[in-house]
């Protein structure tokens, strides 16, 4: 995406719908002043993206802008960010259709239905991850694509009905077999920072399915 747009002289969108103050309550750095950090270090980034962020809260928009304006090297962009404070709702689909700009959007999913795409390292895979809430089946729905990957996973999941545990299952196609596969994954919440990913799938030479990878996460 950025190498098409400085390429041909254009811009690409990050959105943030429900941005928050850009801190969390420990201080640490939430997404959009990650966002911005790794801007600033990016020539092509200071030249070609464009950011908006959003919140209903006017107090997280204030202090977001606050954190924003201490940040080292901010002028160096070429677009200054753009802070709303508009609750979504139908008009918010304008921010979409009304540009013809590439772009990468977090939504939450209090009023539309998606929850977010999520981009994060595991070891020197990078994962992306669209997840979203689907109304009529009552299930999540995700797609998982990295870059160690030969195509994309589509998957359902159930939450628990303490809400710290969601049960998915994958299917996609096997690059050595040639065949459908299918695998299981289940997330679970541990206190209010952490969090384990566990993945199950069928080995392709013997067909023994077994526990292929345990991740512990937490925020720091």
């Amino acid at each position: 995406m950025l190498g098409q747009a400085v390429r041909y002289g254009q811009n690409i969108a990050y959105m943030d719908l429900y941005c928050g103050p850009g801190r969390y309550d420990d201080g640490t750095k939430s997404t959009p002043l990650l966002i911005l950090e790794k801007a600033i270090a990016s020539r092509e980034l200071q030249k070609h993206l464009v950011t908006v962020f959003n919140d209903k809260k006017a107090a997280s928009i204030a202090k977001l802008q606050t954190e924003t304006a201490k940040l080292p090297g901010i002028a160096s962009l070429k677009n200054a960010p753009v802070f709303l404070n508009e609750k979504v709702n139908t008009e918010t689909e304008k921010l979409f259709t009304g540009s013809k700009m590439p772009s990468f959007t977090f939504i939450e999913h209090e009023m539309i239905s998606v929850s977010g795409c999520m981009t994060y390292p595991i070891g020197d895979i990078l994962v992306r991850l669209w997840v979203a809430d689907q109304n009529v089946s009552k299930k999540f729905v995700s797609s998982w694509i990295d870059n160690h990957s030969t195509g994309i996973m589509q998957g359902e999941g159930e939450l628990t009905d303490n809400g710290k545990s969601i049960t998915w299952e994958y299917k996609a196609n096997c690059p050595i077999t040639k065949k459908p596969m299918t695998m299981k994954e289940v997330d679970t919440m541990i206190g209010g920072n952490s969090k384990t990913l566990e993945m199950w799938g069928d080995d392709p030479k013997s067909g023994k399915n077994y526990k292929m990878m345990k991740i512990e996460l937490t925020r720091k």
